[in-house]
């Protein structure tokens, strides 16, 4: 998992901004994923679909489709526990992006 400091954060996000392929909603996502939920001291991230989704305000059905959306781009989204070293629980996995 990918541990940033916050001017790391920043400088992600601003990227993110310029990126004409994302949509609104996928940058909503992508942003509240780095500066909301992102824990800088782990590198985790594993907000539930209900709480990304509040906390970017889109629907989660767009929250779903954004992190898919990420999974070819910046975010790393992974579905396997390889990689994480807490039990599974439900909602988003996200690993380090």
């Amino acid at each position: 998992m990918t541990k940033w400091t916050l001017p790391e954060k920043v400088e992600i996000t601003n990227a993110l901004a310029r990126d004409p392929r994302l949509s609104e909603g996928q940058f909503r996502v992508a942003y509240v994923l780095i500066l909301y939920f992102h824990n800088t001291l782990t590198g985790e991230c594993f907000p539930r679909y209900p709480q990304l989704a509040e906390a970017a305000h889109v629907s989660e059905t767009t929250a779903r489709r954004a992190t898919g959306a990420h999974a070819g781009q910046m975010v790393s989204i992974s579905e396997t526990r390889a990689w994480r070293k807490k039990p599974r629980c439900s909602g988003v996995r996200t690993g380090a992006f």
